[in-house]
């Protein structure tokens, strides 16, 4: 009862610091409406801005959901052949408020039928994550690229902004989000993030990273190939 208790707080407390600030935002700046306190460019920006904000709380409101029901005692992962251009589109769809909302063109490959072994949904999540991380950190006007390259056993998909980059000792901390878990949840933090790095791993992947201050983020989610690894009939 002891844990399963202080494992609820540690959920809790993870839900209010990533989520009730968006929720807080809309919530005032309905109120701001309201009480006629912009003009009519200023209230059409709001409602953008709105948007954004709930559909990032509905997406983190997912993962949350999704990573606890992965983690439950019994829960075992299949990997399959998954084609990873469809669920770029997907999670580009997902955040096109957002990228229009600070003027980021948001550049696909033009790669198809990119076969890597993994499970879906944890895809999803991963690529998800990783594009709202580009978006969030790159300044107005600017563009997010998504490259997908390969080399004998791997593929690999960059995610590529121009924001203002990471320093060493930032690297290494966000690198090692996972060895950081809280102990009550094993939740850690920069929950997107951190289940990038879990979810990858998972998939027998993983989360790399290049940067430098002033010079943008380079985000790569490392996949098997599938041919390597799945049997020909």
């Amino acid at each position: 009862m002891q844990k399963n208790v202080s494992f609820l707080s540690g959920l809790v407390s993870v839900i209010a610091h990533d989520i009730r600030g968006p929720i807080s935002s809309v919530s005032q700046a309905i109120k701001m409406i309201i009480a006629g306190s912009f003009s009519e460019s200023e209230v059409a920006e709001l409602h953008a801005q709105m948007s954004v904000s709930t559909d990032n709380s509905i997406a983190i409101i997912n993962d949350i959901l999704f990573w606890f029901k992965n983690s439950q005692p019994g829960a075992k992962l299949i990997l399959a052949e998954v084609d990873v251009v469809p669920i770029l589109k997907s999670a580009a769809s997902l955040y096109k408020n957002m990228a229009n909302l600070k003027n980021i063109q948001v550049l696909l490959p033009d790669d198809e039928g990119k076969a890597v072994l993994a499970e879906s949904s944890f895809l999803q999540v991963v690529f998800r994550n990783l594009l709202h991380n580009a978006l969030k950190f790159s300044p107005s006007d600017s563009q997010v690229k998504i490259g997908i390259r390969e080399d004998e056993k791997h593929i690999y998909v960059d995610f590529c902004d121009h924001g203002p980059g990471l320093s060493k000792a930032e690297l290494a901390a966000l690198l090692s989000a996972k060895k950081k878990k809280n102990d009550s949840t094993g939740l850690v933090t920069g929950f997107g993030i951190g289940l990038c790095i879990d979810y990858l791993g998972q998939m027998k992947g993983k989360l790399l990273i290049s940067s430098n201050t002033d010079s943008g983020t380079i985000m790569s989610a490392r996949l098997r190939k599938v041919a390597l690894y799945l049997p020909t009939i």
